[in-house]
């Protein structure tokens, strides 16, 4: 950042520490990427207190999204209403409106499902794996923030455990646990990729019939406008089943010279920046005084 500073670079990524002072110097140079990728609550859906669907939403409407994105996890993450981020093909605002904090609902389904109050609800233990970059900046304080929240909204007390990659995955594979704090980033640039991770088993083993039905129709289906219907319909089956609690999706922030014009650092309609994704968008879209 110093050379950004002095003028002697145009283009410069920020880490948390540096993105205040750039906001209070030069507010006008900083751009923010929502990173193609998505944390999100998952669950054992044959496992005890989840096995039942009035838990699991308990869960999806206990989120203060908005609240965890602004404070514990300002500037570097901001709320998931939907396993795909902004910008990415089939992304859907009609998905993503739904995933409100509502406290009452979220009572509501717990108190459906048996357990008034979070009362005869057992102990429960996230698993999160460790992880660096901004993974690393955002699942522990995470986690504490929903550790808290569920206890406020839900009456429940939830447990937290951090671990290796390779125990993490083999936890999740062999069902040794049946609540985990899952991140995931996109391969390719298709909506396939997300929802392929549910489908049919997947890294969860889910087989949710209504679901798998609309994947695969989607996953055949040469129509563009056709798919992402399709894909839109799985993903409310999602909601429906409770089948995830998206959380976040991770945002990267770059300070910009104003010697610097185009596409690749020009904001989109949602206030996004190609920045480094996308196969090199920003190099090749831009254009220096």
């Amino acid at each position: 950042m110093p050379a950004f500073l002095a003028g002697d670079t145009a283009y410069t990524f920020l880490n948390a520490g540096q993105i205040p002072v750039v906001k209070q110097r030069m507010p006008d140079s900083i751009r923010t990427n929502a990173v193609f990728a998505t944390s999100y609550i998952s669950f054992d859906l044959k496992s005890a207190p989840f096995d039942n669907v009035d838990v699991r939403r308990a869960f999806y409407y206990a989120v203060n999204r908005a609240e965890l994105t602004s404070t514990v996890l300002k500037d570097i993450a901001i709320p998931a209403g939907s396993i795909l981020a902004p910008g990415y093909p089939g992304y859907s605002e009609n998905v993503v409106k739904q995933a409100v904090f509502d406290p009452q609902k979220a009572k509501d389904f717990m108190a459906k499902a048996g357990y008034p109050n979070g009362e005869g609800f057992p102990t429960v233990e996230v698993w999160f794996r460790e992880e660096g970059g901004y993974n690393g900046a955002i699942l522990p304080p995470m986690a504490q923030y929903l550790q808290a929240q569920f206890k406020e909204i839900l009456g429940i007390t939830m447990n937290i455990k951090v671990m290796p990659g390779k125990d993490w995955m083999e936890g999740l594979l062999q069902h040794k646990n049946n609540l985990f704090i899952a991140p995931y980033e996109y391969d390719y640039l298709d909506p396939s990729n997300f929802y392929g991770i549910f489908y049919n088993g997947g890294r969860h083993s889910y087989f949710v019939p209504e679901y798998d039905k609309l994947v695969a129709a989607a996953d055949s289906n040469p129509n563009w406008e056709e798919r992402v219907k399709l894909y839109e319909q799985a993903e409310q089956v999602m909601i429906d089943q409770g089948m995830i609690v998206p959380l976040v999706h991770p945002i990267i922030m770059a300070a910009v010279s104003e010697n610097l014009t185009g596409a690749g650092v020009t904001p989109n309609s949602k206030g996004f920046t190609p920045l480094d994704r996308i196969g090199n968008f920003l190099y090749s879209h831009i254009s220096a005084k």
